[in-house]
């Protein structure tokens, strides 16, 4: 019995929501039928098109049919964007209006009511056959959702929605290609920046370079210094990602005879960068004042405004980017290692036997076997020698220190670095008979100390 009540209250319950719910929606406002109805009035075959003509004003944009598509007449050549002429082509060739506006008689207050006296534009279409068809789009409607609108042939006047009627007035500002080239930095090739300060140029190893320093990027540095460097990948990635895919703001001048006004005779800044398929080089110039740069493609006369912040670039130097190793070599590959001291010679010998995954290597220092542990120890120290500058004002000399390699590899070839004094604070690092960087005394003090200490079999990092 009692389960039946329950069962009872609760059917009850249900029915008095469904009630109060029918009751809410019965006195809710009945929705009115919409007055509006879509209507086509044009429907143009593509193919059927010789050209298009837009009238805006005192400027007019030319279509011409050039095979199966349509190009801009232009007073010379110009990267144009093929969707916004696309976006002509569908909005002239099939028209549906909003809604008629007036089907009687116009008289000539009603074309200068409606706007129709004196258009916004007027867009002809020619056909191979036939008389044009002629668009004329007047003001705006009251309610600012389209245009008042006429096509040749029909006495009506219709609205328009506003993205119809505005497709049949671009102009050729509006065709133009704001888009520029853009770079998959993951597959990079070759990065140049001039910026006043250097001239960094980042690439692949040219033909012919080889190198046993042992590195962590596929892209070395060629300029500005004489050697050949490895380069930071981190520096480079950090810069890479904070580099935009620059699109065009505004276009300034097409064809400029001053560059200078716009500070790109000589050029501020210029950024180059290819991938394994697209290359962009971009000039920047001056700030305009309109907020961003001046700037223009390398072979295209065109002066264009990019809405970007440069201070990256301007800022960026080769030592930002360059890997900082003085001399890093894998210990694999070395056969034997001399230091050169003020005071002593230290040489260290790597003898491997065995073969594959069975090598063992024995390690002597000083003419004493030492600790494979301790020896590696200081061997990272001594390939950790770390650039801390450019070196200003190289001035040659004899090395207080001199750290060499000889590897295993095809010809047995001596990898080397010296030291020069340059000042109380610093030596000079010397690589081919060239001193492009300084590193601290005192890195070169700690190889030092840690060279007595493997001469001695101790461990020349405590700790480690």
């Amino acid at each position: 019995m009692a389960k039946r009540s329950i069962r009872l209250l609760v059917t009850l319950g249900v029915l008095v929501v469904l009630l109060g719910a029918y009751a809410v929606v019965k006195a809710m406002p009945k929705a009115k039928p919409s007055t509006s109805t879509s209507v086509r009035i044009a429907d143009i075959k593509q193919p059927d098109i010789t050209k298009i003509q837009i009238k805006k004003g005192e400027k007019t944009l030319v279509l011409d049919r050039k095979g199966n598509a349509f190009e801009p007449v232009t007073p010379y050549p110009m990267r144009i964007d093929s969707s916004a002429v696309q976006r002509i082509l569908y909005n002239v060739t099939s028209v549906f209006v909003q809604r008629v506006v007036q089907s009687s008689k116009l008289t000539a207050a009603d074309l200068s009511k409606y706007g129709l006296e004196n258009p916004t534009a007027v867009t002809t279409v020619d056909l191979k056959s036939g008389a044009p068809v002629v668009y004329t789009i007047g003001g705006t409607t009251p309610s600012n959702d389209g245009y008042y609108f006429q096509k040749s042939g029909d006495p009506k006047v219709y609205a328009l929605d506003n993205y119809s009627a505005q497709s049949m007035m671009l102009g050729l500002t509006d065709l133009r290609d704001h888009s520029l080239p853009t770079i998959n930095t993951q597959k990079l090739t070759y990065f140049e920046l001039r910026n006043g300060k250097q001239h960094i140029v980042i690439q692949q190893p040219p033909a012919g370079f080889k190198t046993e320093e042992a590195t962590f990027s596929n892209l070395v540095m060629t300029s500005p210094y004489p050697n050949i460097h490895p380069v930071a990948t981190d520096k480079l990635g950090t810069l890479l990602k904070s580099i935009p895919s620059f699109t065009v703001d505004k276009f300034v001048n097409d064809h400029p005879t001053n560059l200078a006004q716009y500070g790109l005779d000589p050029v501020r800044t210029e950024l180059v960068m290819k991938d394994d398929k697209n290359a962009l080089d971009l000039e920047f110039g001056n700030k305009a004042p309109g907020g961003g740069y001046y700037a223009r493609l390398v072979g295209d006369p065109g002066v264009f405004t990019v809405n970007s912040d440069l201070s990256f670039l301007n800022s960026t130097t080769a030592f930002d980017l360059v890997d900082k190793f003085a001399l890093i070599v894998n210990i694999d590959k070395v056969d034997q290692m001399r230091m050169v001291t003020p005071n002593k010679t230290y040489t260290a010998e790597l003898t491997r036997t065995g073969t594959g995954k069975n090598i063992k290597t024995a390690y002597t220092f000083d003419g004493k076997n030492v600790d494979e542990k301790f020896f590696k120890s200081f061997y990272q120290i001594a390939i950790g020698i770390l650039y801390d500058a450019e070196n200003p004002s190289p001035r040659p000399g004899k090395a207080d220190v001199t750290i060499s390699y000889t590897l295993n590899t095809p010809g047995k070839p001596t990898l080397s670095v010296d030291f020069v004094p340059f000042n109380q604070d610093f030596y000079q690092v010397y690589r081919n008979n060239v001193s492009e960087f300084v590193v601290s005394r005192s890195q070169i003090q700690g190889v030092i100390q840690a060279a007595q200490a493997l001469a001695q079999n101790k461990n020349p990092s405590p700790g480690n």
